[in-house]
């Protein structure tokens, strides 16, 4: 079920959440990983950013964002045990309610409005039981044609609007 969004990209962060969603309701953390972005995607956008490397750097900058991937899944796994142990949330019958995206578009040039980045957190509101649920990943952005996350981290509380 979530091998289309990998093989051809998510086109919008509310698709983008949709998928983690799904990954994280079966439990599957392998497929909440193929969503982070590439240490060449992180680079490529970094750049994009106005951030310049050189090779060195741009390699130290890929094996640090390898460490943070690393650390996010973990998070990840903390997320899901924490869930069940502390917030009885059973993740199999968990409902899907909504999607909050904060992303917003920056302008990277004040030379050429068209340079454009957008950026931000995604969350997925989510019902289990009686409880809702809001599921944070702090940082989203478009990588060549689609959304990916970045491995800074992911929040799980209890929501009320």
């Amino acid at each position: 079920m979530l091998l289309p969004a990998i093989m051809w990209g998510q086109k919008t962060p509310e698709e983008l959440a949709d998928y983690l969603f799904k990954a994280l309701r079966a439990e599957n953390v392998k497929a909440v990983g193929t969503y982070l972005a590439t240490p060449d995607e992180a680079l490529v956008f970094s750049k994009r950013l106005g951030y310049s490397y050189t090779k060195d750097q741009g390699d130290d900058y890929k094996l640090e964002q390898l460490r943070i991937d690393t650390a996010f899944i973990d998070q990840v796994n903390y997320v899901l045990k924490d869930g069940k142990t502390n917030k009885s949330i059973v993740w199999a019958k968990t409902e899907f309610v909504k999607v909050k995206s904060g992303v917003e578009t920056y302008i990277l040039s004040s030379l050429d409005e068209s340079k454009t980045a957008d950026m931000g957190p995604i969350s997925v509101i989510f019902k289990s039981g009686n409880d809702q649920f809001i599921l944070t990943f702090v940082q989203a952005f478009e990588a060549t044609g689609r959304w990916r996350i970045t491995g800074e981290s992911i929040k799980l509380k209890r929501y009320t609007e």
